[in-house]
């Protein structure tokens, strides 16, 4: 019985930890996420690929989300070279609109 009752003490902190390091890597402020295109209407921050995906390509994006999750930083690279830069705000429904476009 002791047996079981620390197991289920176990399985229920293994829970805890991987739903919170689960909601956790949804916004990770310090390191970029890199994508193949770039649709403001369409984006999901779990369509991400690593940079050796992206960076054979002749377009790639960069997207840095700021410290308070709520807007995020969208660079453009073409042929390696950064091309240009946009902000997004993050609503709470995970959609973004351009920063200033709001209403």
């Amino acid at each position: 019985m002791t047996n079981i009752i620390l197991a289920a003490i176990f399985l229920s902190q293994f829970f805890l930890v991987t739903v919170n390091v689960s909601a956790a890597g949804k916004c990770r402020h310090d390191i970029p996420y890199y994508f193949s295109e770039f649709n403001p209407s369409s984006w999901k921050v779990e369509n991400e690929l690593n940079y050796e995906e992206v960076y054979k390509n002749f377009e790639y994006f960069e997207v840095f989300f700021n410290k308070s999750c709520d807007e995020v930083t969208v660079k453009r690279y073409k042929k390696g070279e950064f091309d240009s830069s946009e902000k997004y705000k993050v609503d709470s429904d995970g959609t973004i609109q351009k920063a200033g476009d709001r209403q």
